[in-house]
């Protein structure tokens, strides 16, 4: 034994008072116990080292100033001492066996590279939209293919000499880093699972402010100019050949307002049809009246998912203008 713990635990923090003790104190009442918790602070206001270590002890570090998610997470990753990087929210909890669930998958399993887990099915915020936006998240994790293509750092973990290969995550990507990150775990050829029975629960709180500013602008555009920029469309999760033909649907619905609102009613008909199985996963876990609230907030995301990829290409070719622009007029 080298005294080194099997697992070295990573959570980026910014303002992150309402949740962290609750994830903290989590980490205390898990089944497995050989593991060390940093938490990077991305320089809050108030320093996350006051929030006290309920339960178990945690090694701080605090960035010189502000640089997102992905800095933080970097900076906790340098400091880790373990074979096992694990990178938490921090606005989710885990299970008591989410940890060993972990260790399990990646000890037996010698050519795994990386692991994400799923959010649970009872959010922590009881409100509809923040049950309807976890419980969609939760529902693309359990029906995605167990081989996937990205990696999660809600919850999800890497062999920490591929975590250092490839240099970590880039911060030019910050929002989409752990994407990002999977992009480059998967075109190096390592081998990442998903496993929805490795769950933590989100407490994060929806409004829809948020949702649209979390969804369209960190997600959508720089998750579009990332596509564009590998040339490579994943086809799982949320962005399925099912899901991009939803989404097209959606958008031409009013188009077809010109040949009647039966046609663009049919259009929005077909989108749902297509979405059968995650409309019936809400009324399953949330009974009728949340199923058919739902379904026109899905529509709704369906759209703006659209619009998302509309604003990425845009941004994109602006880029690749700006980059031609310069080049043409740099000296020779």
């Amino acid at each position: 034994m080298n005294g080194l713990p099997a697992i070295s635990i990573v959570i980026p923090a910014y303002r992150a008072e309402a949740t962290l003790p609750a994830a903290l104190e989590a980490l205390s009442q898990s089944d497995f116990s050989d593991f060390e918790c940093i938490v990077a602070d991305d320089h809050s206001p108030e320093p996350a080292e006051q929030l006290g270590q309920p339960g178990l002890p945690v090694r701080w570090v605090r960035l010189d100033r502000q640089g997102g998610a992905a800095l933080a997470r970097n900076a906790g990753a340098r400091e880790a001492r373990a074979g096992l990087l694990v990178f938490l929210d921090a606005d989710v909890t885990v299970h008591p066996d989410t940890l060993g669930r972990i260790a399990d998958a990646l000890g037996g399993q010698p050519d795994l590279a990386a692991i994400i887990g799923s959010y649970d099915d009872e959010p922590a915020a009881p409100d509809f939209l923040s049950q309807y936006r976890n419980l969609m998240h939760c529902f693309f994790h359990r029906t995605a293919r167990p081989r996937a293509t990205t990696f999660w750092t809600g919850c999800g973990a890497v062999r920490r000499d591929w975590f250092l290969r490839l240099g970590g995550f880039d911060p030019a990507f910050d929002g989409i880093e752990d994407i990002e990150f999977g992009y480059r775990l998967y075109h190096a050829g390592a081998r990442i699972a998903l496993d929805p029975a490795i769950q933590v629960k989100h407490h994060k709180v929806w409004r829809p402010w948020n949702l649209l500013r979390t969804d369209v602008l960190s997600r959508a555009v720089p998750w579009t100019d990332l596509i564009l920029r590998d040339r490579h469309v994943p086809t799982d999760l949320n962005t399925s050949p099912r899901q991009r033909v939803s989404v097209v649907l959606v958008w031409l619905a009013p188009v077809l307002l010109f040949a009647g609102p039966p046609a663009a009613a049919a259009a929005l008909a077909a989108a749902l049809l297509l979405n059968l199985e995650v409309l019936g996963f809400f009324r399953r876990k949330r009974g009728l009246w949340f199923g058919v609230r739902a379904a026109p907030w899905f529509l709704f995301y369906l759209f703006y998912s659209g619009l998302g990829f509309a604003l990425g290409l845009a941004r994109h070719i602006r880029k690749r203008v700006s980059k031609t622009r310069a080049a043409s007029h740099s000296p020779e």
